[in-house]
């Protein structure tokens, strides 16, 4: 019988399974979590200043759609960072609620971001200038 080979992922699992045990960080992959989370701003505040030239007027109704929007966006990164640095470090203390309340803004985090591409959506189809 022939012997299966080695899977190909087996080095990055074990690299996983090092960055857990020091705390759940894996160290190498923040720079682009945080990289693209700055570049989602910083791509919409220049997209914003060169369609509107200002900020948001929430007296016109494209106004008050985009700052709903930037709301949820900074609701949604919110969320993401409570869960990351206040939920997973308390894991190890308190297993089951912490995973519970884990999953349960999760959920909220999918919800939100639907909300935020509904609302791109809505802007798609609007005149900014209206």
């Amino acid at each position: 019988m022939a012997s299966c080979p080695r899977p190909a992922y087996r080095g990055s699992t074990a690299a996983s399974i090092r960055s857990r045990r020091r705390g759940n960080r894996p160290v190498a992959l923040l720079p682009l979590w945080y990289g693209g989370g700055c570049a989602h701003f910083l791509t919409g505040a220049m997209n914003t200043w060169l369609v509107l030239g200002s900020f948001p007027d929430p007296r016109n109704s494209y106004g008050r759609v985009l700052l709903f929007k930037i709301s949820l966006f900074v609701a949604m990164v919110g969320l993401a960072v409570y869960n990351r640095y206040a939920l997973v470090s308390r894991m190890k203390s308190e297993p089951a609620k912490s995973l519970g309340t884990l999953s349960r803004n999760v959920a909220l985090e999918q919800i939100i971001g639907f909300g935020v591409l509904m609302d791109v959506s809505a802007l798609g189809l609007m005149d900014p200038y209206a």
